[in-house]
Order: C-alpha cells, then structure tokens, then sequence
C-alpha cells in the first residue's frame, strides 16, 4: 500500500477514526475486534464512509461484529 502512495493515519479514538477516514478518504483500516461497535457507535447518524476494507486481528471477532463491519 505505501510504496502505492498509500498514507497510514493513526487515531486513539473512535472519534478520531471517523474523523481521520472522513478527512482523508481512508478506504482501510486495520483494528481489534473491540472496535468495530465503537467506531459504529461513533459515527453521526447518515454518515457513510469510503471503507473498502476492514482487517480485524489479534482476537476472536463474535459473529455480531463480524455483521457490523
């Protein structure tokens, strides 16, 4: 992705993920399971971002995340 002109952006927050992808047109994203229904619970109702893609690693992602994502 990098060596495509690809950018990585980091963001502590679900807040600060759904403003970075909404800035920046982020159209993947690396995550713990655990926030996939924070970010969703982060985003203004109606919004819609250019996610692609979500690769989730480093636990067990339940079967309701997997729907949320």
């Amino acid at each position: 992705m990098l060596h495509a002109g690809g950018t990585v952006g980091i963001a502590a927050t679900p807040e600060d993920v759904v403003a970075l992808a909404t800035a920046q047109r982020i159209n993947r994203l690396v995550l713990m399971p655990f926030w996939v229904d924070q970010l969703v619970a982060a985003l203004p109702r109606g919004t819609r971002l250019a996610i692609e893609q979500i690769e989730v690693g480093g636990a067990f992602l339940p079967a309701p995340l997997h729907r949320l994502a």
